[in-house]
């Protein structure tokens, strides 16, 4: 895993599990471009890490599998434990605190 997936997963992992983001939201929350975010998460989708909706545009969320990878101890540093406050302001796509 690289560290721009540990990034993108310890973020969505750090979600309530019922929560999900778009790469929009996730730029904003990580501070990846779009470009890379989308890469980070096809990757962990391949490895059963992240699962995204068939909305458009998709939400992604940690699979529960995923969310048991970032509990590794060489891991856990990049859960974003503060992500279950993000605030979506709906329509907009922005990431506030």
């Amino acid at each position: 895993m690289t560290e721009i997936e540990a990034r993108v997963l310890g973020t969505l992992s750090g979600l309530d599990p019922n929560r999900t983001l778009t790469v929009r939201q996730l730029c904003g929350e990580v501070g990846l471009t779009a470009e890379s975010a989308r890469r980070a998460l096809r990757a962990l989708s391949h490895s059963g890490f992240a699962a995204a909706t068939y909305q458009n545009p998709p939400n992604w969320r940690a699979t529960n599998h995923g969310r048991d990878v970032m509990n590794a101890p060489a891991l856990k540093e990049y859960v974003r434990k503060d992500s279950s406050e993000v605030q979506i302001r709906a329509g907009r796509g922005h990431v506030h605190r």
